[in-house]
């Protein structure tokens, strides 16, 4: 005699459960991708991919105008969050310039776009002030024989046609 652990249709059973929970779970996600965490690899996506995320789509925008009018937009995750942090607190003291008087409002949009998608520093990382210093751009031009000193000018000789 089969017990009911044993029973070909208890399993069925069981499976028939589980595929009904994960398949409705999926659904839900599928209407709804802000029920999906996001994840370092996905950021951006959602950033640039999401309509109802017009929140970071705003911060991107005005950091662009407020950041890419004198150079090139840098990717928030060439630099790490402190770094970004220092910057956007002594905007008096930008790479030897003075910015224009920004809104506080402004200031502090542009700081959670940057906060959120901005990098971490590694444990025993120095803190990198120019973008040169910093181990993600190190990263994307090791063989590159940069000019000295690099500025945030000196991107553009290499890379020609960005906004």
């Amino acid at each position: 005699m089969l017990s009911i652990s044993q029973s070909p249709s208890f399993f069925l059973l069981i499976l028939l459960s589980l595929s009904l929970i994960i398949g409705a779970n999926l659904a839900q996600a599928i209407n709804n991708p802000s029920l999906i965490p996001p994840s370092a690899e996905n950021k951006f996506e959602i950033v640039q991919n999401n309509p109802s995320n017009n929140n970071y789509a705003i911060a991107q925008e005005l950091y662009l105008e407020n950041c890419a009018t004198c150079h090139i937009p840098i990717p928030p995750e060439v630099l790490p969050t402190e770094t970004w942090k220092n910057l956007l607190e002594k905007p008096q003291v930008h790479y030897g310039e003075s910015l224009p008087k920004m809104l506080r409002l402004s200031q502090n949009v542009i700081w959670n776009y940057l906060k959120t998608f901005s990098r971490s520093v590694q444990k025993d990382e120095i803190i990198p002030y120019t973008i040169n210093e910093s181990r993600y751009f190190k990263a994307l031009h090791p063989k590159v024989d940069l000019p000295k000193p690099v500025t945030h000018r000196s991107c553009i000789l290499c890379h020609t046609g960005i906004d």
